[in-house]
């Protein structure tokens, strides 16, 4: 027994802002196309390092760390 494939729609309709389909009202209090906007913004490297910076909180991994988690891989990779 095969399914009968359906053929997709060529056109995504996210594209159209065309609104809610007929019987439903708009959620939204004030209903807007939401479409991201990019900005490119002058940064210092100290603002850098404070928003993607690592945790100052965290302690740095030691070397005896590495070593136990290199075995962990060993075995998981035998």
């Amino acid at each position: 027994m095969e399914k009968e494939q359906k053929a997709r729609a060529t056109s995504d309709r996210r594209d159209d802002d065309c609104g809610p389909p007929s019987g439903w009202k708009e959620r939204r209090r004030t209903p807007e196309r939401r479409i991201p906007s990019v900005e490119e913004t002058d940064m210092t490297e100290a603002e850098w390092i404070s928003y993607f910076g690592a945790k100052e909180s965290a302690p740095a991994p030691s070397a005896e760390a590495h070593e136990i988690a290199a075995e962990i891989l060993g075995k998981a990779r035998r």
